[in-house]
């Protein structure tokens, strides 16, 4: 497999679409963050990947800002989330110290993959 990055040098308003998909990003990694929390605190669930992602067509018909994003991008900003709370269960499972999966604010997300 090939992996390869490329230096960015975008205009003034490609910038801005840049910095207004990643502040999107963390606002839906946020999001399904306290979904996923919300969930098991009131209903004892817990909320996979397939399932937030099963949400995700009718999400982007609610939420504007979010039809501006890739649904390849969204989906891997719910991927991602899911895999800090796998890493937090096998902490837990291990007896680690474990350190729940916090939201990120801003500064603390400033990336995102199309998977494709």
């Amino acid at each position: 497999m090939k992996t390869f990055f490329s230096k960015l040098r975008p205009t003034l308003a490609q910038g801005a679409c840049l910095s207004e998909t990643v502040e999107t990003c963390r606002q839906r990694y946020n999001h399904a963050l306290s979904e996923r929390k919300t969930a098991y605190r009131e209903r004892g669930e817990s909320i996979g990947f397939v399932r937030q992602c099963a949400s995700l067509p009718m999400l982007k018909r609610e939420v504007p800002y979010l039809q501006r994003v890739h649904s390849q991008v969204v989906q891997d900003v719910v991927r991602r989330g899911d895999r800090a709370f796998q890493a937090f269960v096998r902490r837990v499972n291990a007896g680690e110290k474990a350190g729940y999966p916090r939201c990120k604010g801003r500064g603390r997300y400033d990336s995102f993959t199309y998977p494709r």
